[in-house]
């Protein structure tokens, strides 16, 4: 690879630094250019790419001009200045003036470095410091004058302690962008001014790749406010072991002193930005008091000799670990395993070893936490000797990420875990589980009041039932790598009609305007060919919080938004398990048992199906065929309406039951194929 790199001609950029620019894999270049979506020049076998195009193809993408490139590049990939105003809330006074800082770069087309960046963080520090301090003082270009001993900082000079070097550096860089200096910033309590300057001006695929989201401040008060509600708090010991800026701990009660805070993070950016935080909210100036609360370290591989009363915070979802580092990980912590290595897991099973009795541990984490599979293990660490005291399911809480998220908080109690107690609140509403429920680690199942349990434990308790793992076969539709190239609008003698998710209804699909010449060898990614030309086999929407599930007998093809099922199960009919899979009880169940917002496998596969078979199963099939004929809608839907009461009693579930089901899905769209 260096040799090729050698004979390149100046301003001629290699292939690696193509990708290196656009933050995407050489493997994804590549395929770029097999599939026509960027154009390289060659001589001499050598492919190039010239800065003039990249610059330009960078552009097009931040643009969205090119939204080909944009939908499948590399999701580390979001280049220039982004502002999380949400990150302080829109309440802040200081939102104005951090927008200044960003205009001014665009503008002046500043290119942002990690001193530039420092330079403006203490910037704003000084002038904070200094309106805490007489909040009718409002100044600008701190740190110049500062530099120039014009400016005295009173107790803090000693945090603000310059090398020559440094001083030299930072003159440099004020004299260049002098503009940047003249904003002005206010004291504000509780607010993490400096944390939002600081993740404006990072770029936002340097967070993904440390899997590192940044909690809004409406989320960390909301945590707070459930964790610390009484006075009891006062002498708790408190570890934030992934602090970023120091947003927790800026919001921590009054009645917390500093004495009895201690926090962490890897990044040296975000820990001196989290001392600067603490020393202005409690006015500590003692640079070693705040080295030895506030540490850079890696809280998975820190010997701990003390142990904390509460560890609060967001860990990190999604640190990319490297080979090494995961085969050291899964020899250390129970929840790492093969390639199942999630660094929020590691982050709860390290803290539940560091708390001390009836200690809490207080979380930001996915909502994936407590139902994906791939995180059993931590819950079995965590059914073994832990209560759910309180979550909330907060939906996609973060700018750019479609994630849903929770704030869960857990008590320690060394005992198998309970549900009684358990506070839960959802899309503003709370209950309280009274109730002992049963619950295992392959699913933490709480967003349901009593009477929706009692429901749920009818399903499960179901006599003849019978599940589609082990009794089905499953595949993802066709990935072509590039829809734009491979998909018409127009069809040919030598095409065919292709599905998309939002083409599937219940029971039936609409027909697609769009096309595909079926030539598998040249897609990203293809099923076997016998499940696409089945005989018999469902479509389902697979991003979806729905189950539409519709039937095909004509070896149809799908795209990936729209998966397969084959039903494998004795005796029974694939449009009884169509009937089964479309109704509201199986919704419900659904609903109640994984939240989600893709129709995954291994939920389906845990769904319990009545196993009816004989004239029973013939008579609901019958149904399902008077469907599949109709074309009116009030006959669809009148027909749907039978074959769901049909299946709710194959459940055993009671009509008063029933009633109360309908009403939860009452005047919600039903996915019904009633416009043909």
């Amino acid at each position: 690879m260096s040799s090729v790199v050698r004979e390149l001609k100046a301003g001629e950029i290699s292939l690696e630094n193509f990708c290196s620019q656009l933050s995407i894999s050489v493997a994804t270049g590549k395929n770029w250019i097999k599939l026509g979506k960027i154009k390289p020049k060659s001589r001499d076998n050598i492919v190039y790419f010239n800065q003039r195009y990249v610059n330009e193809l960078k552009k097009n993408i931040l643009l969205d001009n090119n939204k080909a490139l944009k939908s499948r590049r590399n999701k580390k990939y979001v280049s220039g200045n982004m502002f999380y105003r949400s990150y302080v809330g829109d309440e802040s006074i200081n939102l104005s003036s951090v927008e200044n800082i960003l205009d001014i770069i665009e503008r002046d087309n500043i290119i942002i470095t990690n001193d530039i960046i420092r330079c403006i963080i203490i910037e704003c520090a000084m002038q904070m410091i200094l309106n805490k301090q007489d909040n009718s003082f409002i100044t600008e270009n701190s740190l110049l004058r500062y530099i120039k001993n014009e400016l005295k900082i009173a107790k803090y000079n000693d945090l603000f302690h310059f090398s020559i070097e440094e001083k030299n550096k930072y003159l440099n860089i004020i004299e260049e962008n002098s503009s940047l200096f003249k904003v002005r910033f206010r004291y504000e309590e509780n607010k993490d001014i400096m944390g939002l300057l600081y993740i404006s001006l990072k770029s936002l695929g340097d967070r993904k790749t440390t899997g590192t989201y940044y909690t809004p401040d409406r989320i960390v008060r909301r945590l707070n406010s459930k964790l610390f509600i009484d006075n009891a708090i006062k002498n708790k010991i408190i570890l934030d072991p992934c602090c970023g800026t120091g947003n927790f701990l800026l919001n921590l009660p009054e009645v917390v002193g500093f004495e009895h805070i201690f926090a962490m993070d890897i990044d040296e950016d975000s820990v001196f930005i989290a001392k600067l935080n603490m020393a202005i909210k409690y006015d500590v100036s003692d640079v070693h008091i705040l080295n030895e609360h506030i540490k850079r370290c890696d809280f998975l591989n820190f010997d701990f000799t003390t142990k904390y009363d509460i560890i609060l915070g967001n860990p990190p979802w999604g640190y990319s670990f490297n080979k090494d580092e995961k085969k050291k990980l899964c020899e250390k912590f129970y929840s790492a395993y093969g390639n199942n290595v999630e660094s929020f897991d590691l982050f709860i099973e390290k803290a539940s070893t560091l708390l001390n009795a009836n200690g809490s541990i207080a979380f930001v984490l996915p909502e994936a936490v407590l139902n994906v599979k791939s995180h059993t293990r931590i819950r079995e660490l965590l059914f073994k000797s832990f209560n759910i005291k309180y979550v909330e399911y907060l939906g996609n809480a973060f700018d750019k990420v479609q994630c849903p998220s929770i704030i869960i908080i857990l008590q320690k109690t060394d005992k198998q875990l309970s549900t009684k107690g358990t506070e839960v609140v959802s899309k503003g509403k709370s209950l309280v589980i009274n109730s002992t429920r049963k619950i295992d680690a392959n699913c933490f199942s709480l967003l349901m009041n009593d009477f929706d349990y009692s429901i749920i434990e009818k399903i499960n308790s179901l006599k003849n039932k019978v599940y589609l793992k082990d009794n089905s076969r499953f595949a993802l539709g066709i990935v072509t790598g590039s829809n734009e190239k491979f998909i018409s609008n127009y069809k040919s003698k030598d095409n065919e009609m292709i599905l998309k998710g939002k083409d599937i209804y219940k029971f039936s699909f609409a027909d697609s305007k769009e096309y595909i010449d079926f030539v598998p060898e040249k897609y990203q990614q293809v099923a076997p060919i016998e499940l696409y030309r089945a005989p018999e086999k469902l479509f389902y929407r697979f991003i979806s919080n729905k189950l539409v599930f519709a039937y095909d007998d004509n070896q149809t093809l799908s795209l990936n938004s729209c998966n397969i099922l084959i039903p494998l199960i004795k005796d029974v009919d694939i449009k009884y398990i169509l009937a089964v899979l479309n109704s509201r009880v199986v919704q419900f169940y659904y609903d109640s048992q994984f939240n989600s917002i893709k129709v995954l496998r291994t939920h389906l596969e845990s769904i319990p199906l009545p196993y009816v078979v004989g004239e029973r199963q013939k008579f609901i099939v019958s149904y399902v065929d008077n469907i599949l004929k109709s074309s009116e809608a009030f006959e669809i839907q009148r027909t749907y309406d039978i074959i769901d009461k049909l299946v709710s009693e194959d459940y055993g579930i009671s009509d008063a039951e029933y009633e109360y089901i309908k009403n939860v899905y009452l005047n919600k769209e039903l996915f019904l194929n009633t416009n043909l």
